[in-house]
């Protein structure tokens, strides 16, 4: 797919510099939140699990050892897969690959064990943006919901029309953890049409330093880890 992007001349001054727009999301009373259908794999997995758990629970899908304590999967059985139904079933130029599943791990020297510190599910993809985006608010409204998170911070980093990719990341602050959101828009020409494209969705869950393990799950977002 051929890409073409003509950058702005008056932007050449600060191509190297970017933009960061920060908003501050609320909870929207006014708006429904619908609830996630998802009872996959991720909602059975816990921050400071043991990675020999960890595997054991994706005992279906092949486990890739990037490092001792970083392992990842392709593993369609994600909460973010749902993006796949955005795309319309007659659509010769929009898809969704299969989603990644990275988690990292903490070794534990006294023990001689891994713990999960963090995982991520991700998907790349080839989505419009206005529905991506429409997917994007609505996610956010779900995931606040369900942690408890009364706001949360959404920055960009690229400029509209000046650069190829522009990112968008959510974080949402919890006591022991961290949610983290994030789209990509890539330009690119799409069945003769020059626009941004969204081209990667992700959310990654991260324990924060010196907290308690805690359980991430759509029953619980507070409870300790066991």
């Amino acid at each position: 797919m051929k890409h073409r992007f003509i950058l702005r001349a008056a932007a050449v001054l600060s191509a190297a510099v970017m933009s960061a727009a920060v908003f501050t999301g609320c909870g929207k009373g006014d708006e429904e939140v619908v609830e996630s259908t998802y009872s996959g794999v991720l909602t059975k997995i816990r921050l400071g699990m043991p990675q020999n758990k960890v595997i054991a629970l994706n005992n279906q899908e092949e486990m890739y050892y990037e490092s001792d304590t970083k392992l990842w999967c392709v593993n369609p059985d994600t909460d973010i897969m749902e993006v796949k139904a955005l795309i319309p079933e007659d659509s010769q130029h929009f898809y969704c690959d299969d989603s990644l599943i990275t988690y990292e791990f903490e070794y534990n020297e006294g023990e001689d064990e891994y713990y999960l510190d963090s995982y991520m599910e991700e998907v790349v993809c080839l989505i419009d943006k206005n529905v991506a985006k429409e997917y994007y608010d609505r996610k956010l409204l779900e995931l606040s919901s369900k942690y408890g998170a009364t706001e949360y911070n959404t920055t960009q980093t690229g400029t509209d029309g000046v650069d190829m990719n522009l990112v968008y990341e959510t974080v949402m602050s919890l006591s022991s953890f961290s949610v983290t959101t994030s789209m990509t828009y890539t330009y690119d020409t799409v069945d003769g049409k020059d626009d941004y494209y969204c081209t990667h969705l992700s959310i990654a869950v991260q324990e924060l330093e010196n907290k308690e393990a805690v359980e991430i799950s759509s029953a619980s977002a507070s409870e300790e880890g066991k």
